[in-house]
């Protein structure tokens, strides 16, 4: 004969497992069963504080029940983790695409998006037990081809005698009914809370504490009302099934205490009549916010928090739920933790967002992606390396050879990154610190690719394993505490044991695959999440606390597809298709109106619904329908009393003080109400405590800096002036008499002084931004000279024509380029081939217009690359430098002149200053009002120094646009005086430098498009301050 048989229903407000445990006090000990870990938790607190009851309480959620069962049996299958499930999912996956099943998704099923939709849809079809003898359901070709997935999926789990997350739920509730352990043949008292039986595995759970139990209760909620049974579909057949088995039920009634307007609306919503009732007049314990998306919903649900701890809330009385977990809610999350609250949130932390498998991700795949420096960078600056190398003796090793790296040519290839580097330190010869930093790169380069390069080889995946681990304890990834590595170990142990079990463990894999396995995998899982310590505000998805209760629940990210989602409103998104009739409800959308229900009914005193405004783009965001359905419920009067609305909030925060809770909100907004209101009380107060102050003091010289510029319109300390002594005797001493300029460095100066002082006095080197298809100006640039002064000495010392001689040199080229590029390579220098044999072809048709110029005084090239000031160098001949002036004011020239031509002229010698530019050449104008001075420079020099013997003058001087159009004639028209000012003027500018003028002061308009240092100069705020430069030297040209 049955015992206790006993059913408590009503709303979720009413709670009426709350009644089921103030019943238990006559037998509080038994099997409680409760929805989520969070649920069971609280009853597990319940009954300790009220029975004083722990020793001999079981007190579990589902997945404990179904651990328990297995465990307990002396016979059953294994329970896969998440990465043996994984890979039994990817064998399925191959055997229906070798059996041709896949048909329609055989190009998708691989892709990340499809992967999760499909173990979604495997999931549900193993909940509802769906027999792999049935068709598929459906009509339609991918269902199809998902259910052949699944059949095979579960034939492989058979085969390993194995079962999944959804299986094990399956096969324990069949056990307790057929072969039940002995724990569990004769129970005592069996109690449900608030149980979800949508099911068969519940049901039977329910079934055999039903014949086996001594009693058994359960906590139902469920509203008779029929205007609301299309949100109660689901709880209405467990009550009928449960009346019929004879169980009695006792109705429980809303709590009168309970808040007026959270009691009503539970009442009132998702009613069918309800455009015929009145609405309603009280919104007591309700309140809706809506705020920007992010950062704004994150902070004002701080400040509510905040308000209910500065009650006396007790922080686990405090519930924060979202629809989904997302970066949305981790971002709450990280609001509330800026601001000091005790917040924590048990979510699942995903493989791919550990640091040390990301670099662990880099390092392997190095041989898959051809050894690419991009992520050779990428994981040379990353802080997870940590290896014990000789050449990592210093903790700036690995980003030095990460900076040298990025600073060559190549892109790609271990053997062209090697040559690269080796060309470098060639380069760099007579730069000791440049030269050692290149050899550094270079042995970290040699180290790596001795631990990498062999991984390249086909084995059994546990051997590919094994060398994955090995690789990631050389470069001692990770640290202490890092569990993230030992869960992928663990991971790749569980899939090579299932390749096992199906007879693949000795079958090789190629590196490639094996690397991009392990990338899905990395992908695909996670870590359990950590426990939320006591005395925190826990933030949840909703389903992980469903019959879990707080006396303070916050809703949050209430927009449009939350509540409900898409796949509830359209029955085709959903993982097992609604097989109802047209006259029944959709049993998702009654389960979406069910489950917000459960919300409000979670919260015993105050409910808040918090929705975002805006996304990060300003745009306005819908919000969730259901929302809109409890506003909907108020008079128009009550719904503007709870409902806060905010479309926007000031950076600083200067309207909203209560929304300034963390400390660096709190500066922001203190120093903005002193800068923009005078307002300093707040700065004051907060320039005393100890823990704001640092950063104060750091923000008050900045603002001393800001204000400094913005006053006056002469150039100051701020703007590249310097005033320091001491700074301007070491600019004196570096760039003194001694100090050789070439004509390049002066037009830097004169274009821009503080681009010389970050260049050549600070030595700033710009970060080489460019991507492996941008050209290589200085590359091609070299090559052209190097091509175009060949060409011109064949043509003296042959009577061959200039076109016949290009076209062998063209192929000369062809020939020396190296062989064996193969990919993007090969097409980067079949490009580069064509681009200067079209560029030499284009310089021999413009040397006929060029000859053409003056046909009675034809131009003879008569020498090429003339170097002049780098007697230094021992394997450059070198003629002297070009000084200009004496004594402490001398200046130093030197420079490397690309062609002088010899033009004749009656009664003397006359040359010509000619400079290659394979891009754009710098104008007339720019010439004559000496922004660029190397073509006159160079005149000057050749005349002093190069022709001296010869006492040639000066003909004219021009660029040679090679790309272009070609010679371009500047002609000086008086040369004689111009040169004397020239000399003066070159002084000048140079005695402003060694005075340390180096003020931002551009001479072009558009410098910031193509500077390298646009990033650091902020130009822009000194134009508008109208700063104007004193003294500067001034010299016109007369050309």
């Amino acid at each position: 004969m049955p015992g206790i048989r006993r059913i408590w229903t009503g709303p979720h407000g009413s709670a009426p497992s709350e009644r089921a445990l103030e019943d238990a006090t006559s037998d509080p000990l038994g099997l409680w069963i409760a929805a989520t870990p969070p649920a069971r938790d609280q009853v597990v607190r319940a009954l300790g504080l009220r029975l004083k009851v722990a020793r001999d309480l079981q007190a579990w959620c589902w997945e404990d029940l179904w651990t328990a069962v297995r465990d307990a049996s002396s016979r059953g299958p294994a329970r896969l983790s998440d990465a043996a499930a994984r890979a039994a999912l990817g064998e399925a996956i191959a055997q229906a695409r070798r059996d041709g099943a896949l048909r329609e998704v055989a190009a998708v099923v691989d892709w990340p998006g499809f992967r999760r939709r499909l173990r979604a849809r495997i999931a549900a079809w193993t909940r509802a037990e769906r027999p792999i003898e049935a068709t598929a359901p459906g009509p339609e070709p991918v269902r199809g081809a998902q259910w052949a997935v699944f059949v095979r999926y579960r034939a492989i789990l058979q085969r390993l005698d194995a079962v999944d997350a959804e299986g094990l739920a399956v096969w324990a509730s069949k056990a307790l009914v057929t072969t039940p352990p002995a724990a569990f043949r004769k129970l005592g008292a069996v109690t449900f809370l608030e149980p979800s039986l949508e099911s068969p595995a519940a049901w039977r759970v329910l079934e055999h504490a039903h014949r086996r139990a001594r009693s058994v209760r359960v906590a139902l909620a469920h509203d008779p009302d029929p205007a609301l049974a299309e949100a109660f579909s689901e709880a209405a057949a467990i009550r009928q099934r449960l009346l019929a088995w004879g169980f009695d039920e006792t109705r429980v009634e809303h709590d009168l205490f309970r808040p007026a307007g959270l009691r009503d609306v539970e009442r009132e919503l998702f009613r069918v009549d309800r455009h015929r009732r009145e609405r309603l007049k009280a919104a007591d314990g309700l309140a809706v916010l809506g705020a920007p998306e992010g950062e704004g919903v994150g902070l004002v649900i701080a400040r509510e928090v905040k308000k209910l701890l500065d009650r006396g809330t007790d922080p686990e009385e405090i519930l924060v739920l979202f629809r989904h977990w997302d970066e949305s809610a981790a971002l709450v999350l990280e609001t509330l933790r800026a601001w000091g609250l005790p917040a924590a949130a048990e979510v699942p932390r995903p493989l791919s967002s550990e640091p040390a498998l990301a670099a662990l991700r880099l390092a392997m795949n190095l041989p898959v992606e051809g050894w690419e420096v991009e992520p050779l960078v990428r994981l040379l600056r990353n802080g997870q390396l940590r290896p014990d190398w000789p050449e990592n003796a210093t903790p700036d090793a690995l980003p030095i050879a990460a900076s040298v790296l990025r600073s060559t040519r190549a892109f790609r290839g271990l053997e062209a990154i090697g040559m690269a580097l080796d060309r470098a330190i060639g380069e760099h010869r007579k730069e000791p610190r440049k030269a050692e930093r290149v050899r550094l790169a270079r042995a970290v380069v040699d180290r790596l690719g001795r631990a990498i390069e062999p991984l390249d080889q086909p084995r059994p995946w546990r051997d590919q394993a094994e060398r994955l681990r090995a690789l990631a304890d050389d470069l001692r990834l990770g640290g202490p505490g890092d569990c993230a590595l030992d869960h992928l170990w663990m991971a790749l142990e569980d899939h090579g044991a299932v390749l096992e079990r199906l007879g693949g463990g000795d079958l090789p894999w190629p590196w490639p695959d094996f690397a991009r396995e392990v990338d899905r995998m990395v992908g695909d899982l996670a870590m359990a999440p950590p426990t939320c310590p006591g005395a925190t505000v826990r933030l949840a998805p909703v389903d992980s606390v469903a019959g879990a209760r707080a006396t303070h629940v916050f809703l949050a990210n209430l927009g449009e597809g939350t509540f409900p989602t898409r796949e509830a409103v359209d029955p085709r998104m959903q993982p097992v298709p609604d097989e109802s009739g047209p006259d029944t409800p959709n049993p998702a959308f009654a389960g979406e109106m069910l489950r917000f229900l459960r919300v409000i009914g979670s919260a015993a005193e105050g409910l808040t619904l918090v929705y975002p405004t805006s996304d990060a783009q300003g745009q306005e965001r819908l919000k969730a329908g259901f929302l809109d359905d409890v506003l909907g419920l108020f008079e128009s009067g009550v719904a503007g009393s709870i409902h806060e609305e905010h479309r926007r909030f000031d950076p600083a925060l200067l309207e909203w003080p209560e929304l300034a809770g963390a400390p660096a909100d709190a500066r922001v907004r203190a120093v903005a109400r002193a800068c923009a209101r005078a307002e300093r009380d707040e700065l004051i107060a907060l320039a005393g405590l100890p823990a704001h102050r640092p950063a104060l003091e750091g923000t008050a010289a900045a603002l001393r800096i800001a204000h400094a510029r913005t006053q006056g319109t002469r150039f100051g300390i701020f703007e590249g002036r310097l005033s320091d002594p001491e700074a301007i005797r070491k600019i004196h001493e570096k760039f003194g008499p001694n100090r050789p300029y070439s004509p390049s460095q002066l037009e830097t100066y004169l274009f821009c002084p503080f681009q010389f002082f970050l260049r050549y006095a600070l030595k700033l080197e710009p970060v080489d931004e460019r991507d492996e298809l941008d050209e290589d100006y200085s590359g091609h640039g070299t090559r052209m000279h190097d091509i175009l002064e060949l060409l011109e000495q064949l043509r003296v010392q042959s009577e061959g024509s200039r076109l016949d001689l290009a076209e062998v040199l063209i192929r000369s080229a062809v020939r020396d380029e190296p062989t064996g590029a193969e990919g993007v390579d090969a097409g980067l220098r079949e490009i580069e081939r064509g681009r200067l044999a079209k560029t030499i072809r284009r310089y021999v048709k413009q040397y006929l217009d060029y000859e053409a110029l003056d046909r009675d005084r034809r131009p003879v090239p008569h020498r090429f690359e003339v170097v002049f000031g780098r007697e230094d160098d021992e394997e450059t001949a070198s003629h002297p430098a070009l000084v200009l002036g004496e004594g402490p004011v001398a200046v130093r020239l030197q420079g490397m002149i690309d062609r002088i031509d010899l033009i004749p002229t009656a009664g003397r010698t006359t040359f010509r200053v000619i400079d290659y530019k394979t891009g754009t050449s710098p104008s007339k104008k720019d010439v004559k009002e000496a922004i660029y001075l190397q073509l006159p420079l160079y005149a000057l020099a050749i005349e002093r120094i190069v022709l001296t013997r010869e006492g040639a003058g000066l003909h004219d001087f021009g660029y040679w646009g090679l790309a272009t159009d070609g010679f371009k004639v500047i002609t000086p028209k008086d040369w004689e005086n111009d040169r004397e000012r020239l000399e003066a003027y070159v002084i000048q500018v140079i005695e402003q430098l060694r005075q340390g003028r180096f003020e931002i002061a551009s001479r072009k308009d558009d410098c910031t498009q193509r500077c390298d240092y646009r990033a650091v100069c902020r130009v822009k705020q000194v134009r508008a301050s109208g700063k104007v430069r004193d003294d500067v030297p001034r010299l016109e040209l007369k050309l």
